[in-house]
């Protein structure tokens, strides 16, 4: 695996969470292009599994990583791109019953042969 300082912001960004065990899915528009959508996007949504009061813990997260705090769920990582963090989604199950059936999500690769590319994964 690269070493995360090689990686970028976002990259970055998805290895902490993965590397504190804190579960997330890729949601909104960019979801959308890596499932193969020819589109842009600003931003980039994450839903975490978290309880929406733990907010304080993934913002030390990306303070700790150089990303500036523009709100309570909105960072601004260090290469100017922009993240919204999500703790519910309105009309869907909580997160672990929403993802239970999944057979397949996207990852995004961290080492050093993919570069932070994203990847259709099976289970």
């Amino acid at each position: 695996m690269a070493d995360a300082r090689e990686l970028s912001p976002l990259a970055r960004l998805i290895y902490t969470l993965q590397q504190e065990k804190i579960r997330f899915l890729v949601a909104g528009m960019t979801a959308a292009i890596l499932q193969g959508v020819p589109a842009t996007t600003f931003d980039t949504d994450l839903w975490i599994d978290l309880p929406e009061g733990s907010y304080i813990r993934i913002l030390r997260l990306c303070q700790k990583l150089g990303a500036t705090i523009l709100a309570n769920t909105v960072v601004e990582l260090t290469d100017g791109s922009m993240v919204n963090f999500h703790y519910h989604a309105d009309g869907l199950l909580r997160f672990g019953r929403t993802t239970k059936g999944y057979r397949s999500f996207a990852v995004v690769e961290t080492n050093d042969e993919t570069k932070g590319r994203a990847r259709q994964v099976k289970r």
